[in-house]
């Protein structure tokens, strides 16, 4: 239980989660709509991964990540809670709408993943 509360007590992998919550992203959406290095983003979910918090599906050349399944099953309160936070958070909110945005305006429309709409 510890490592999983290390791995959500860093603020960019709570902005990942909150991605995640929404909809199964690649690392190239991540990087564009947090703004962060490709590097970064796959450091905290390689941790993420590694706690079994989420999980990866290849398709081709693209991996898309999302919240995994058994860790949502087991922890709907934990879940919850993170969901209701979320939403009473500013850069959270942003976060999910430039999300929305991004992937509804540009991700088909850029070489950074293949995903089908």
């Amino acid at each position: 239980m510890n490592e999983l509360f290390k791995s959500l007590g860093d603020r960019n992998r709570l902005r990942i989660l909150n991605l995640l919550m929404e909809n199964s992203v690649c690392v190239c959406e991540i990087e564009n709509i947090l703004k962060l290095s490709q590097t970064n983003v796959s450091r905290h979910l390689g941790k993420l991964r590694n706690n079994n918090i989420i999980s990866v599906n290849k398709k081709a050349q693209w991996n898309y990540y999302e919240i995994d399944k058994l860790f949502k099953k087991n922890n709907e309160d934990l879940i919850n809670y993170l969901l209701l936070e979320f939403s009473k958070d500013k850069l959270f909110k942003k976060d999910l709408n430039l999300s929305k945005k991004y992937l509804k305006d540009n991700c088909v429309n850029t070489a950074c993943c293949n995903k089908e709409k």
